[in-house]
């Protein structure tokens, strides 16, 4: 996959590269969305991704902008504030009682810095957890970026089960929650 830099780049030699990279992203990016997201209906997902687009668009044409992640990340980033901004509207995704708790907050949610300050600082822990060591980097990347399933990742890891690939992202993602929160690493 190409660098966020390359791909900007190549946008702004030729802004109909976007056409590539729309066919080349929009799949991806709603299969994720629509395993994630249950309630969220597929041309709700279309046009919040058809709005990422327009934003990376509108973002390659300002000489300062500078994408500091891979294109995916970058889209996924907006899609994702897209989506909850749409949650936020009752009237235009219905929710039941029983599929919402209101004590659960994303943790992404308590950082004060949005969109390519987040992406950049996660990146950033991430890289951390990878120079310090152990499994959790290993085990977050592929659970999170390669999509495996914790029963895979117990397979090519060497754990005994996927109890014990659960237990452990958890621990690691609690990690990292307090390495982004207190700016530890």
């Amino acid at each position: 996959m190409s660098s966020g830099s390359e791909e900007l780049k190549k946008i702004r030699e030729n802004e109909s590269y976007i056409n590539q990279i729309y066919e080349g992203h929009r799949n991806y990016t709603l299969n994720y969305f629509s395993r994630s997201w249950s309630n969220i209906d597929e041309q709700t997902l279309n046009d919040a991704f058809q709005k990422s687009m327009i934003v990376l668009l509108e973002q390659s044409r300002k000489p300062t902008f500078e994408l500091t992640c891979n294109v995916q990340t970058y889209l996924n980033s907006i899609v994702l504030n897209q989506l909850r901004n749409i949650k936020k509207k009752p009237v235009l995704v219905p929710l039941n009682d029983n599929e919402i708790d209101e004590n659960i907050q994303d943790w992404f949610d308590e950082f004060k810095d949005i969109g390519e300050e987040r992406i950049k600082l996660l990146e950033e822990k991430l890289n951390k957890l990878k120079e310090m060591g152990g499994n959790c980097y290993e085990i977050i990347r592929r659970y999170w970026y390669k999509k495996q399933k914790l029963s895979q990742i117990a397979k090519e890891m060497g754990y005994t089960n996927a109890d014990n690939v659960a237990n452990q992202k958890s621990r690691c993602q609690r990690k990292l929650k307090s390495m982004m929160i207190n700016n530890d690493g």
